[in-house]
Parts: C-alpha cells; structure tokens; sequence
C-alpha cells in the first residue's frame, strides 16, 4: 500500500532516503518527491554503461554541473586517487554549493535513480560513505535500485538516519532495519513464486545446483529439524553413512552462498546444531516473507479491534504473491504449498467478510473472487459472491455465477447446489 503521507516531513529529521528493492510504488514516490520539493529536488539517473564507482564519480560530477546552476566541481581529477578521496572531494564541493547565502536557507534533496546498474562492492560502499558522510546539512540524499546492499548505508541504519519507503505492508524495514547489538547479515527470503534469496541485500546468483537451494528452504521453513528428519525428505535410499557425506557438502555450499554475499570474508552457517536438532544460526538475521504471512495472520486471529484484524490480513495477503516454491513439485514442497494456499484464500474470505458487514459491496466482492479462484470447492463462497453481485444491481453476473457453481458440482462430486444456495438463485431470478 502506498504511504500517502509526506515524505519531506517523515525525511526532515533523516539523513538519507531509501526506496525499497521490493516496493511496487516507486514512481508513485518519485512523483510525490516532484510534488514535494519542486525545484530543490536533483533528480539524476544512471544510464547504461554505468557499472562500477568510477563510472558513477564521473557521472555525479558532470550531471550535476548540467543540472545545477553555477555548480563547478574538480572533482573528477581525485577518481584516479580512489573512491574515499574522490567521494570526499564531491561532497566537499556539494557542500560549498548549498551552504552559500543563497541557498542555505532552503532544503534539497539528491535522488540518484538506478543505482543497481553499479556494482556495489567495497569500493562504491567506501565513494557512497564519503559523500554522505560530507553532505551539508540542507541536503538529503536518496537512493532508487531495484538491488540495493545494506553496507553502504549501515551506519546510518544504526543511527536512525534512515528513510525507508516501500515497507508499508512489512512488518519492519527488512534489510534496512536497525540492529540492536551487533550487526549481523540479513538475509532476504522469499519463498512465494519462484524462490530467491537475498543477503545484505544482494542476491544469491547461483547455488551450483537444486539440492543446496531445496535444503535451504527445508531449513529456513522449518524451527527446528532433525538429521532424521533432513535423511528421510533427501535421501531416503542412501545409507546412513552415504546420506552424511551428501548431507555435509551440501550444508556447506550453502554456508558459501551466504558468505559469498558478505563483503567482510567471513563464513555464515544458516544453522546451529543444538539438543539434536538444527535450528536458526544466531550469526545472521532472517526475514522470511512465509513466517511474515504467518504472523500476520496469527496477529489478525488475535486483533483487538477490526481495524487491526483488517490491516493484518492486508498484510498478509500483500505477501502472498504467488504459490509456495512454485517451480518444485516435491512431497514436502507440496503440502507445504496446500495448507499455505487454504491459508490465503481464508484471508481473502476474511477480508471479504470485513467489507460486507461494512457493505461495501464492490471490495468484498473482489476478494470473493479472488478466494473462489483458490478454492473453487467453497459453495458457501460462491453464494456470497452472488449476493454480492445481486446488491450490486449486476443480476446476470450474479445468474453466471450460480450456474459456474452447479456445473462445478456436477462435474467433481455429482450433486446440485444446496437448499440455501438455490433459494438465493431463485430469489435474484424473480428479482430481474
């Protein structure tokens, strides 16, 4: 859900603006940006070619000068004495521009646009930290990427110098939240659609095959997990001795997958062995969009109010963007997939229901349709939806829909409507 409330104001007491990788809403944020700052916000996107922090230094260097009236800067001569100086010696420039009499007095915004066209290594963390680290303090700086790395900006971070937008229906800015005690990776999960994984933002390109990326999401869906357990999903025809060997090479290539994604060298275990069972390695922090959808719904089952239980069950439904592990049809993925599947299309009932007792007939009857496109087995489902059509004057679509039902039975179990459900048929026919 897009956040319309003002980002300047919410960005007043901030250092640095981030848009979430995920966010469907990012051109809609721009354009509140537009509406906000007008002539003091810079807008600057990068363009093809732009792929590593030289790259970038000169482009900031040369569209700013286009883009800023009266702005010169040197520079371009301090890329060659790498990125730290070369960032110092923009913002140095940067900040004898906007703290001049003219200008001090007003506040600005840098939007860099496309960012994830850069590489974002240790050499374009170390340039992004020595600009921002000399801005002035009526300049902002925001930054727009379908990928974006949390080392660049975890200082901030962990001085509440950050704005994230996009995160509205999360329950926390993911990779961007702040740390309490030592920082560790994030990792990224999402196992609803195709299944891919981020770490500190970054994602896992490759797992050199399906089996470490399948053990994973066996762990990262699962609390705890016996070895027993583990043997008999995988490998159920290989000895035990056998199921060990394959067991600990493929641990440990995930182990490289994480670490891979880490700029400080270190290895991460996705898991710690405890009391007999492998449970969350307490190195790394998880944010996993199935255990989020989870907790929502427990959180709508338990709200104190409707409003909390509606904007619970937004929360929920906003995650489920497509079937579990959606490419994989193995046992465990399977079932997994079932139960998570009955548990979305009962909170899209839920939320129907939630808009019916508020007849707000055109809403309900949306989430009605898409539940029956889950579970086209719930007659009771279907009768609400026919209702829904029928206050909505739509007497046809209400007919269509009864007759969708009725063929529907026939085919799959053999028998007709029930008693409740044609009385409402033969109510809305002598209605038309």
């Amino acid at each position: 859900m897009f956040d319309k409330s003002s980002i300047a104001q919410r960005l007043a007491t901030k250092r640095v603006l981030l848009f979430s990788p995920r966010s469907q809403s990012r051109n809609a944020f721009i354009s509140t940006l537009l509406t906000e700052y007008g002539d003091q916000l810079i807008y600057t996107r990068l363009s093809d070619g732009i792929e590593d922090w030289e790259g970038l230094a000169q482009h900031l260097v040369d569209d700013l000068s286009n883009l800023l009236d009266g702005f010169k800067s040197s520079a371009a001569k301090s890329i060659a004495k790498g990125p730290e100086k070369a960032g110092s010696a923009l913002a140095k420039d940067i900040q004898s521009y906007f703290t001049d009499s003219a200008r001090s007095k007003l506040h600005y915004l840098l939007l860099i646009d496309e960012l994830d066209r850069v590489e974002q290594d240790e050499d374009f963390v170390t340039y992004i930290r020595a600009i921002i680290d000399g801005l002035p303090e009526n300049l902002k700086i925001g930054f727009n990427a379908r990928r974006l790395t949390l080392e660049a900006f975890t200082a901030d971070v962990q001085d509440d110098d950050v704005l994230v937008v996009g995160t509205e229906n999360r329950v926390n800015d993911i990779v961007f939240e702040k740390q309490e005690g030592e920082v560790k990776p994030q990792l990224e999960i999402y196992a609803f659609g195709a299944g891919h994984v981020l770490v500190n933002g970054r994602p896992i390109e490759s797992w050199d095959g399906a089996l470490p990326r399948l053990l994973f999401y066996f762990f990262v869906d699962r609390e705890r997990v016996t070895r027993a357990d583990i043997f008999s999903t995988f490998w159920p025809n290989l000895n035990r001795k056998e199921a060990t060997n394959v067991f600990h090479v493929t641990k440990r290539k995930i182990t490289e997958c994480i670490s891979d994604c880490v700029l400080d060298g270190e290895n991460y275990e996705l898991t710690r062995y405890e009391s007999g069972f492998y449970v969350p390695s307490d190195k790394l922090v998880r944010n996993y969009d199935v255990g989020e959808f989870e907790s929502a719904l427990a959180e709508a089952a338990t709200a104190a109010t409707e409003e909390q239980e509606a904007e619970a069950l937004n929360r929920a439904i906003d995650l489920y963007r497509f079937p579990f592990l959606m490419n994989y049809d193995l046992p465990w993925i399977e079932e997994r997939r079932e139960k998570l599947r009955t548990m979305y299309a009962d909170a899209l009932i839920d939320m129907a229901r939630w808009h019916k007792r508020r007849d707000d007939y055109n809403f309900a009857l949306g989430f009605y349709t898409r539940a029956l496109k889950e579970m086209p087995q719930r007659e009771d489902v279907y009768r609400d939806t026919m209702l829904m059509y029928w206050k909505l004057g739509r007497h046809d679509d209400a007919i269509a829909q009864y007759e969708l039902l009725a063929e529907h039975l026939n085919t799959t179990v053999g028998v007709s409507p029930s008693r409740d459900t044609a009385e409402l048929h033969k109510q809305i026919l002598a209605d038309v």
